[in-house]
């Protein structure tokens, strides 16, 4: 039985789990499945951004013309290491833009 063509890694992982429910191996689940038993056994080491999110949330609605290389400023300037393309990648994820600033008008009569 080889699932490799239709499913994706999160689902093969969901088959070797309830593989192992009902008793077989997890070397045989992994091999029928097609899948490495190192990304099986992976742990995600990614941290928790909530609250981060929210913080550029907040400075993105209360200063709208800020881009996101002012807002990684004054999360710096307030004591947070980080790096402004995690910044920029939040940034993009919550939908925020900067509102471009209206140019003068130069209207010249001649």
């Amino acid at each position: 039985m080889h699932f490799r063509k239709v499913l994706t890694i999160s689902q093969r992982i969901a088959i070797v789990a309830a593989f192992e429910v009902v008793g077989v191996s997890e070397r045989k689940d992994c091999i029928a499945v097609g899948l490495a038993r190192g990304t099986h056994r992976h742990k995600s080491t990614k941290k928790d951004e909530s609250e981060l999110r929210e913080q550029i949330k907040e400075i993105a609605h209360a200063r709208k013309r800020f881009c996101y290389e002012r807002i990684t400023w004054l999360l710096q300037r307030g004591g947070l290491r980080i790096n402004n393309k995690r910044v920029y990648r939040i940034y993009k994820q919550s939908g925020a833009q900067a509102m471009p600033q209206e140019r003068a008008s130069t209207s010249q009569t001649a």
